[in-house]
């Protein structure tokens, strides 16, 4: 698969996405796409550009000098999401939701797992790409294969298995 083929399916995938999880698929998925047109995000967002991601790790901005951070029932709701779709354990993201430490820890380490995340999808098809261009398809089908069975996070798991059924 070409790398215009890669990044138009990484769009596709990105626009269903924004279009399933905001409440103004129009002006986020426009915002998405601008920002995606370039490739991945450089900095610590280097996958997919997820909207309710980027604004949960935003919110680790308003953490206090102290180290707690108070948040309203609705933006409480979107941070537990979040971490439960990044995997974090139910107990742990219950546990660190009562106190304004615990929500602050939270949010760093939903942001370290995304950011770690992004990486290794990011290396993945840097990998994917060199080997096609190489002319390796089945390499690059092994390459995919192996991040799909060891990635944690469902939704770069997702887009990997998309990608894998257009090498196929």
């Amino acid at each position: 698969m070409s790398r215009s083929r890669l990044h138009s399916t990484f769009l596709s995938a990105v626009a269903l996405f924004a279009h399933a999880h905001t409440s103004s698929p129009r002006g986020q998925a426009g915002k998405l796409f601008q920002h995606t047109r370039a490739g991945f995000i450089p900095g610590w967002n280097v996958g997919p550009r997820v909207p309710a991601w980027d604004h949960v790790i935003a919110m680790e901005r308003r953490i206090s000098p102290e180290g707690g951070l108070a948040l309203p029932g609705e933006d409480r709701a979107q941070v537990q999401a979040v971490a439960l779709e990044v995997m974090i354990a139910e107990a742990e993201v219950y546990t660190s939701l009562r106190t304004p430490e615990g929500l602050a820890s939270l949010l760093r380490e939903i942001r370290r797992r995304v950011r770690e995340a992004g990486k290794r999808y990011s290396s993945t098809f840097d990998d994917v790409h060199d080997l096609q261009e190489a002319g390796d398809a089945a390499g690059a089908r092994k390459v995919l294969e192996e991040y799909i069975a060891s990635e944690a996070i469902p939704r770069y798991r997702e887009l990997a298995v998309t990608e894998l059924k257009h090498l196929q």
